[in-house]
């Protein structure tokens, strides 16, 4: 997480979020990006908003858990498993320092960079059109994500 991380850091900050909003965007993506990625992207934005002066005191308040219960379930072959999920993904979809539409463009751009393009792929296109993102905010979202490769997300209709 070098040069691109603190690019992003940086216009964030250059566009009013703070540190807080930065802590619950990289909260929300955990379960999608896994959480050992989520841990040093955590590490490395502390460090980058140090060098950069943005203020680190204020944490924000944590979700409260079962918040998003709204998700949809996803169903696995093991009850244990599926809790599990349940209650990761109510726990990021809770953040609600993130608009519902932010979190659906942060969902939709981690489906297309793993390329998992499946039912989660198309809860989260659903989701993204109930926001009012609309059709060619979607498309736009998965054209944007080409930075990550070519997608087969990319020329599915």
């Amino acid at each position: 997480m070098g040069l691109a991380f603190r690019m992003h850091i940086t216009a964030a900050r250059m566009h009013g979020l703070t540190y807080a909003d930065l802590l619950a965007a990289i909260r929300f993506i955990a379960p999608y990006s896994g959480y050992p990625a989520a841990a040093d992207a955590l590490a490395r934005l502390k460090e980058v908003a140090t060098e950069i002066g943005l203020d680190t005191s204020d944490l924000g308040e944590l979700p409260i858990t079962g918040a998003g219960g709204g998700v949809t379930r996803l169903a696995t072959a093991d009850e244990w498993t599926t809790k599990f999920l349940d209650w990761q993904l109510s726990r990021a979809w809770s953040e609600d320092r993130l608009s519902m539409r932010g979190r659906a463009i942060m969902a939709l751009t981690s489906d297309v960079s793993q390329q998992a393009l499946d039912e989660t792929f198309h809860r989260h296109v659903e989701l993204a059109l109930d926001t009012g993102l609309g059709a060619d905010g979607v498309r736009d979202v998965v054209r944007f994500c080409a930075e990550h490769g070519i997608s087969p997300a990319s020329w599915r209709r």
